[in-house]
């Protein structure tokens, strides 16, 4: 047809028309035919993409199914419930060396607690034997009336002392448990508490010339765990005492915070931001530089905050946020 042939006219160099003719149906069917190959290539290339993915993915999982298997251990593990004997289900090559050494990690870490454990039920029947003739020794002075009018106010520091002595015991033994939450909580009278650690440490108050103000609302109540609390009072009110001479301590409370303000010689500002670790104390301490400590940590456990802060011969506040 004339679709088909392209042509051109032109004079050569005598002045006679010269004509070009070109078939340019093989010119569309080489173009056809190359528009098809680009589109097979285009298609089997997302073809082998495609199946390429679905090879990566299934290999990929194959090869990560190992390390989320050892996660979900993890994960799942718990100190009274390790699981035992799982390496064995892992292949042979680099998670199954991990497996291995988390196996042999869980089985110290399961002695260690077996070991906590047998110490804490030994420290409590060793502690509370002692405790316990203490008190029947006092329950029986009392019963038989020996007890005299010059040393009934001695004993009876005695006698707060071991029911001080028994309720720490007690309340450590509790904080060694990993389940705090299940522990059982009490409606405490806060001010009455302060009135108790008074009266407790009321021969240092007198022979250092303390001066308490309890500023608590007698009607405000805490729903916590009485014991828990009690210690953590005890000692922040104890250090207070301890540092304080012809002077006042201060016992304030809001509905979510209570502070003890002493005006006692402070906390150095070298010795601030480590007095709550273990064994640290001033020069001065008598004590054995545990109480500060004891207090951050059940403050930890317990999700309350504990600031400290002090100034040098002006004394120190100490504030439980809860």
């Amino acid at each position: 047809t004339s679709d088909d042939l392209h042509i051109a006219i032109t004079l050569n160099d005598n002045g006679e028309p010269f004509y070009l003719v070109y078939d340019v149906r093989s010119l569309e069917i080489d173009l056809r035919t190359d528009l098809t190959h680009i589109s097979i290539i285009i298609l089997s290339s997302v073809l082998f993409g495609l199946i390429g993915v679905v090879i990566a993915l299934f290999i990929s999982s194959r090869i990560i199914r190992p390390v989320t298997d050892l996660s979900n251990l993890v994960q799942a593990s718990t100190p009274d419930s390790f699981p035992k004997d799982f390496s064995n289900k892992f292949p042979d090559d680099e998670v199954g060396v991990l497996a291995r050494k988390y196996e042999d990690f869980l089985e110290r870490i399961q002695a260690h607690v077996v070991r906590e454990q047998q110490f804490t039920r030994f420290a409590s029947h060793e502690l509370r034997s002692p405790v316990t003739v203490i008190k029947g020794a006092l329950e029986l002075m009392t019963i038989n009336g020996t007890i005299t009018p010059e040393i009934q106010k001695p004993i009876n520091r005695i006698n707060r002392a071991v029911i001080e002595m028994e309720d720490t015991i007690n309340c450590f033994l509790l904080l060694s448990r990993e389940d705090l939450d299940s522990l059982e909580t009490q409606v405490v009278a806060v001010h009455d508490l302060i009135d108790e650690l008074v009266l407790q440490q009321s021969q240092i108050l007198e022979s250092r010339r303390i001066t308490v103000e309890n500023q608590v609302d007698r009607t405000f109540q805490l729903k916590t765990h009485r014991q828990v609390f009690r210690l953590v009072l005890g000692n922040l009110f104890r250090n207070a005492c301890q540092f304080t001479n012809n002077g006042t301590i201060v016992v304030q409370s809001t509905e979510h915070s209570l502070t003890i303000v002493d005006s006692g010689s402070g906390i150095t500002p070298e010795m601030i931001g480590i007095v709550t670790q273990p064994f640290v104390k001033s020069k001065t301490s008598g004590g054995h530089g545990l109480g500060l400590a004891i207090v951050d940590m059940i403050c930890q456990r317990y999700g309350w905050t504990f600031e400290l802060s002090s100034n040098p011969d002006v004394g120190t506040r100490a504030t439980i946020r809860y």
